[in-house]
């Protein structure tokens, strides 16, 4: 049967409504975050420092946007984008719904945010009913990329191996995120601006509209008596956890882990109602792993940046038990991928 809606109409929708956001993320985080001279901001507690580590997440959640938007332009008939924006958009209309329930009675949203967070709700919900009546009955044809274009690899041909492991590794990131996402931010950032001797985070910017007395008196500050009264910091795997973490780089940390975890679950999906779960699924097929091809490359070339150049918000042991590895991490896979795409 044919699915409800087309799926290139869809990722029509898709790739417009990713695009939307690519460049605000990339480009503008803080902009985007503090809604600028004549919008909102999100939150009422976001630093003034316009490197501070919070507005770098921006960055990792705009890679994950242009994998989505690539892999739909090169197959625009595909329903693996249309189930992974299914899944991923589900998650975000559960995060956001969370946060603005949580903060409506501590009044840390005032009306004006609550207007742009009610807008964000209801267009990544549109887009979720989109996809949704795009998936209704999936179509091995609409899958599965043609022969002529992704022809056998010809060094890694095993995909389906490939992509589990993949998913694996990418799922234990996304699961850390989720369940504690300050352990998961203290490996690769450090609490204090680096070489300042200060917190970088005291001095906070809020949008004109929600700039008054009640809203700043709103903000949790690190208890300056904790802090003093004894010099040992909790630990994670000898990473000092950050101990002044913000309620964005809670909620952002959380929306780029729905990100991948859409293009991860979407491998599950029976594209030939095989009767085994690892079967016939989506696994076998290229679109995770250029997905992952995509991802690992831009965000190799960002961690190069941040070893080479360095950062205010990453202390040494970030930089040499966090980014280095990491990078080295990144590298590997990087080539894997890559030899798993080259063709016969």
């Amino acid at each position: 049967m044919a699915p409800t809606l087309d799926p290139y109409y869809a990722n029509i929708v898709n790739i417009s409504f990713l695009s939307f956001y690519v460049m605000p993320f990339l480009c503008f985080p803080q902009e985007f975050a503090t809604g600028g001279k004549h919008l909102p901001a999100y939150f009422s507690n976001l630093p003034k420092d316009p490197k501070h580590r919070c507005y770098e997440i921006g960055k990792f959640i705009s890679i994950s946007f242009v994998g989505y938007i690539t892999i739909a332009l090169l197959n625009i008939q595909s329903q693996w984008i249309t189930m992974a924006m299914t899944i991923s958009c589900g998650l975000h209309i559960m995060l956001i719904a969370s946060y603005m329930t949580i903060y409506k009675g501590k009044d840390k949203w005032k009306s004006p945010a609550n207007v742009l967070w009610g807008l964000n709700l209801f267009s990544i919900t549109t887009v979720f009913f989109v996809n949704l009546l795009a998936t209704t009955e999936l179509n091995t044809t609409r899958n599965a990329w043609t022969a002529a274009y992704f022809s056998e690899p010809k060094y890694i041909s095993n995909l389906e191996l490939l992509n589990i492991i993949l998913s694996i590794f990418f799922g234990m990131y996304v699961l850390l995120a989720y369940v504690s996402p300050k352990m998961f931010f203290s490996i690769y950032w450090c609490s204090n601006k680096q070489g300042d001797g200060d917190d970088g985070d005291i001095e906070m910017t809020t949008s004109p509209q929600v700039a008054d007395a009640e809203a700043i008196a709103d903000i949790p500050k690190p208890s300056s008596s904790s802090t003093t009264s004894t010099s040992v910091k909790e630990t994670f795997m000898g990473f000092e956890l950050i101990d002044n973490m913000h309620d964005i780089e809670d909620f952002l940390v959380k929306f780029g882990a729905n990100n991948l975890a859409g293009v991860i679950f979407a491998n599950f999906v029976k594209v030939d109602r095989a009767s085994s779960i690892f079967d016939n699924n989506a696994f076998s097929l290229p679109m995770f792993t250029y997905f992952c091809l995509i991802f690992v490359s831009i965000l190799t070339l960002v961690q190069m940046c941040y070893v080479g150049f360095g950062h205010p918000y990453i202390n040494d042991k970030n930089l040499k038990m966090g980014h280095i590895p990491s990078l080295f991490q990144n590298i590997v896979i990087l080539v894997v991928l890559m030899l798993a795409v080259i063709k016969k």
